[in-house]
């Protein structure tokens, strides 16, 4: 949980100037999902696995529209691992969908470490053309670990 705070302290700085007027912020969000399921295959590449994984992200803190302090959203995400080369791979696309029905599209990316980062690809409704990137700090829970916490602070710009 300390890299979590320590994630949440970074956010702080990019609060204090603002987005006055301008198509531009930032947000910390917290989400929390669960493998539904999983396979993996074994090739001459190495093991690849695919997960699908469901959810809520909570923004923490934002320094506006549209995306609310406190507002949730359910996660949709598909994972694909790859152990491989001399890396671990892993690339995870996801729809965050909001309360009106809106989707935002991210794609989280990292390596054999619980950092990472990720885009934002725009979306529907008040999420259309907002582009970003997010850093992100992800915990397993659970003695299955079947469970994630993903830490996120994210700019974005439309």
């Amino acid at each position: 949980m300390k890299k979590l705070a320590v994630a949440g302290l970074a956010l702080g700085a990019a609060f204090v100037g603002g987005a006055a007027g301008a198509e531009e912020g930032a947000f910390r969000a917290l989400q929390s999902v669960e493998r539904q399921y999983s396979a993996s295959i074994e090739g001459p590449e190495g093991r690849i696995e695919a997960a699908h994984w469901t959810g809520t992200h909570t923004v923490l803190e934002t320094n506006g529209p549209p995306f609310g302090t406190g507002s949730s959203r359910v996660v949709y995400l598909a994972r694909y691992w790859r152990d491989g080369d001399t890396l671990k791979k892993l690339v995870s696309p996801s729809t965050v969908t909001d309360a009106d029905g809106d989707r935002l599209f991210m794609v989280a990316k990292r390596s054999n470490t619980p950092v990472g980062r990720g885009e934002i690809g725009g979306g529907t409704g008040k999420y259309a053309s907002v582009k970003g990137s997010c850093r992100y700090v992800i915990e397993y829970v659970g003695e299955e670990q079947t469970t994630i916490v993903v830490d996120m602070t994210c700019d974005w710009t439309r």
